[in-house]
């Protein structure tokens, strides 16, 4: 199963069970755990035949910046699922982080991304319970080598934590 698959398939599982996110911690609030716990937002898109690269290039250069910007930002990919199909993956440090983010992605949306989409993005957001990133020895076509090495390890450090 690719990755996009499973994550549809986790997404679909979720929304049966009623959304509920659980804490399986002994210790302290659960409400308050997840206020502070790394939160990921999954955004999935229907795009018009043919514009699925135009959608995400247009994201690299005027939605990446705003949010990778928002304190408490650390990961962002785009990925093709087919071609009407994409969603966006981004990871932040906490709750608050994640709805600023998710605020300004629905307004980049509703301005810049319309013209190439049908209809409202489908979002996802949940709290991250396991995050592993391997050490990379060629960073992503896309990004740079600092960012890539960046987004290592941001993603090192919240694990080892």
């Amino acid at each position: 199963m690719g990755l996009a698959s499973t994550l549809l398939y986790l997404i679909s599982e979720e929304r049966a069970a009623g959304g509920r996110l659980t804490n399986t911690s002994r210790t302290g609030s659960a409400r308050a755990k997840r206020k502070n716990n790394v939160v990921t937002t999954i955004r999935g898109y229907r795009v018009k035949l043919g514009q699925a690269d135009q959608a995400i290039q247009l994201a690299q250069m005027e939605l990446i910046p705003v949010v990778s910007a928002i304190s408490g930002f650390v990961a962002y990919q785009a990925v093709v699922v087919g071609p009407q199909s994409i969603l966006s993956v981004s990871t932040y440090r906490d709750r608050d982080a994640a709805n600023a983010a998710n605020r300004a992605a629905a307004d980049w949306d509703e301005t810049r991304l319309a013209a190439l989409i049908d209809g409202p993005a489908k979002v996802t957001v949940g709290d991250v319970r396991i995050s592993i990133a391997g050490a990379s020895e060629k960073p992503s076509a896309i990004a740079a080598p600092e960012a890539a090495q960046s987004v290592d390890n941001s993603l090192l450090e919240l694990i080892t934590r």
